[in-house]
Parts: C-alpha cells; sequence; structure tokens
C-alpha cells in the first residue's frame, strides 16, 4: 500500500472542554452509519467520518492509504494510531488517525466502534471507483481506452475553441508490430505495448492524455499546443521509445507518428472527428514514406 503524507500544526496540551465521558458515551453509531450511506467517494468518506467523530475524539487528521491510492481528511497530529478497515475478512484499507493528544481508552472504543462502521462503505466506494477506472482504461498498458477517447476528445477540442487556444492530437503506431510477434513471442509484444504506455505516462506532461486506440495504435491529446510543440513531444516519445527498448526488450522499437493541430489559419473551425482523421492521414504518410518519423497534417 501506499502511504498518505498528513501536514503537521502546532498540537494542544489540553483536552478540549467539550470532550470527556459524556460526549464519549453519547456517540450514536446509527447516525454515522447513516451518513456513510450517502457518498461513493473515498475522500469524501473520509471527511464524512471525521465530522461524525469531531465531538467524540480528538482528531486533527486523518489519512487513509489502499493499494491504488491514498485520500486525507484535515492536518497531521503528534499521535497516530493505525486502523485496519476489515470487512468480509478483506482488509479494505488502513486508516491511520492523527490527533494532538494520546486518546483516553473511552474515545478508543468511540474509534474502534466507528471504524467497523466505515470499513463496509469504503469497500462499496473502492470498488465502485476501481469499475470506474477499469471502464476508462486500457488494461495492458494502463492508458486511457478508445471508448474514452470517443468521450473526452469532443470535450478538449470544444473547450480549445471556447478558449481560443491550441490543440494538438498525434496519432502513433508501433512501427513492425507483427514482426515483433512473429519473432519474439506475444508476451514480448505486451511488453513493448506496456513499454510504450510507461514512456507515455514519464514523458507527457500532467495535462496531456494518452488512450490506446486499438492494436498498436495510440492517440495523445496535448492541450494549449502549436504544431512546433506537438512535433518537440513526438520526437521525444520516439527516442525514448527507442532507448528504454533497447535497453529492456534487448531491441530497438521505432514508430511512426502522425500530427493534427487546431486551429488552422484560413480554416473553419473543426470537429473531433475530422481531426482524428487528419493525425491519421498523416500517420499514413509517415508508415507509407519508410516508418520510424513523424510528419504533421
Amino acid at each position: 500500500m501506499t502511504t498518505a503524507d498528513t501536514l503537521s500544526r502546532p498540537t494542544p496540551t489540553t483536552r478540549p472542554t467539550w470532550l470527556g465521558s459524556a460526549a464519549s458515551t453519547s456517540f450514536n453509531p446509527f447516525a454515522l452509519l447513516c451518513a456513510l450511506q450517502q457518498s461513493l467517494d473515498p475522500a469524501e468518506l473520509l471527511a464524512i467520518f471525521s465530522r461524525g467523530l469531531a465531538r467524540h475524539v480528538p482528531i486533527e487528521g486523518l489519512s487513509l492509504t489502499y493499494p491504488e491510492g491514498m485520500a486525507h481528511s484535515g492536518d497531521g497530529g503528534l499521535h497516530v494510531s493505525g486502523w485496519p478497515l476489515v470487512t468480509r475478512g478483506i482488509e479494505v484499507a488502513m486508516l491511520r488517525v492523527h490527533s494532538g493528544l494520546p486518546l483516553t481508552r473511552q474515545e478508543l472504543g468511540v474509534l474502534r466502534e466507528a471504524t467497523a462502521l466505515l470499513a463496509q462503505p469504503m469497500y462499496n466506494a473502492l470498488s465502485c471507483e476501481r469499475l470506474r477506472r477499469h471502464a476508462q482504461e486500457d488494461a495492458l498498458t494502463g492508458l486511457f481506452n478508445r471508448a474514452t477517447l470517443t468521450r473526452m476528445l469532443p470535450r478538449e477540442v470544444a473547450l480549445a475553441e471556447r478558449e481560443g487556444t491550441p490543440l494538438a492530437v498525434l496519432m502513433l503506431d508501433l512501427d513492425h508490430f507483427k514482426a515483433i510477434n512473429d519473432t519474439h513471442g506475444h508476451g514480448l509484444g505486451d511488453r513493448a505495448l506496456a513499454l510504450l504506455g510507461e514512456v507515455l505516462r514519464t514523458t507527457l506532461r500532467r495535462s496531456d492524455l494518452a488512450f490506446r486506440y486499438g492494436g498498436e495504435e495510440f492517440v495523445i491529446i496535448l492541450p494549449d499546443t502549436h504544431v512546433e510543440g506537438a512535433t518537440l513531444a513526438a520526437r521525444r516519445i520516439a527516442t525514448t521509445l527507442r532507448q528504454q527498448a533497447e535497453a529492456e526488450l534487448g531491441f530497438p522499437i521505432t514508430a511512426s507518428i502522425g500530427i493534427a493541430a487546431m486551429p488552422v489559419p484560413g480554416e473553419p473551425a473543426t470537429d473531433a472527428e475530422r481531426l482524428l482523421t487528419r493525425a491519421d492521414r498523416a500517420l499514413y504518410l509517415a508508415k507509407s514514406q519508410g516508418r520510424d518519423r513523424t510528419l504533421v497534417a
């Protein structure tokens, strides 16, 4: 599991006057459970959980770690305790409670009861998050899939037109991919596709979007990018791919890349389908001219 970092702030040295045995014994688990049924977002569940305990346990902050990520609510505290969230015999996540004061036995009891209530709603939320991610991503490369491209490209084109900013699309095809499969086996072919996914994640900006279009074809959306910037990005991808493939797979892999950008001076506004078609035509020309090159539509 990954670990969430929390911020520190000065912590109290005395327990607030509204805390104590009366407050602790007035904890209403049913009310907390009802509140936890209202969301399927892990971070929001954590915030609901924190609010539900606010008058019963002196929590300074919460952090949640699970295999795919992390979430946190509030700031850090001097004292930290770990609470596994377990439901149906499965450890869903690890909850870390940060407090400015050591917790009393009664407060620990409240926290133990509340944590047990959080486990199942958090399990549901994380399961939904995984389903959403799997519906959007290609399992082999970890990139977005074609269905997600179909939804996101029109939105990016409309946003660029509305804000008057440039937008570029790259269409990339791994050269001689069938020969890689035939010569080295499909297992190594899969490794080559996964390697390209990693290359795209490490070479692109956080604002860029990468998709596996199908087979060995990929699409990259570069917001706020002119043709010149897109050409530099394409060359960086191709160079990194060639070098890393040679280092990790034992042979270089090259790519053909087609670029289309908007707006085009003197031409009317485009749409997502035409932009992608232009990039596809540029890719076709790059392949027909010998591969291992980048061409602009």
